[in-house]
């Protein structure tokens, strides 16, 4: 079983996620970081995990553009979707993902997030201070979240 985590990390959050997921894996896991590899071969994947970070209610262009250009063959493929976002909402999904993706996706869930303000710009420090208080203390990558999405694909049931 061949299985392809292709995510896009901004800060590092994501690719702590990737790196969570790996860890907890069974079979053969390959990690494309889609800044380094923007045009993956995933054919000879049997389970791909896509991934990214939203910020401004969006996800990296990086990560539309390859589903969008890959969902024929995405569409016979087991897949599975994560974000890292702030916000527990399911429309962070809906906006930043096909309707047909979604709805042939395995699974699909909100990792959590970390915040590393180390590495923010300044304008993101400075925006940082209009974020709603109980989204920085309800911070961190949720692992629960991140055995539920292998639980939910099927993966370690192989």
């Amino acid at each position: 079983m061949k299985i392809a985590i292709i995510y896009a990390s901004k800060h590092g959050s994501v690719k702590r996620c990737v790196t969570l997921l790996k860890e907890r894996m069974l079979g053969e896991v390959v990690l494309m970081n889609i800044h380094e590899h923007p045009n993956p071969d995933i054919s000879e994947y049997d389970y791909i995990i896509i991934g990214g970070s939203i910020y401004h209610n969006k996800i990296q262009n990086e990560i539309q553009n390859f589903c969008n250009n890959n969902l024929e063959i995405l569409t016979t493929k087991n897949i599975g979707l994560f974000i890292s976002s702030a916000l527990m909402d399911v429309d962070e999904f809906k906006n930043n993902f096909s309707i047909q993706l979604l709805n042939m996706c395995k699974a699909k869930e909100n990792l959590g997030y970390e915040l590393y303000i180390h590495d923010f710009s300044v304008l993101e420090k400075i925006m940082l201070n209009f974020v709603p208080e109980e989204y920085l203390h309800n911070y961190g990558i949720k692992i629960s979240k991140i055995e539920k999405l292998i639980n939910d694909m099927g993966i370690n049931n192989i």
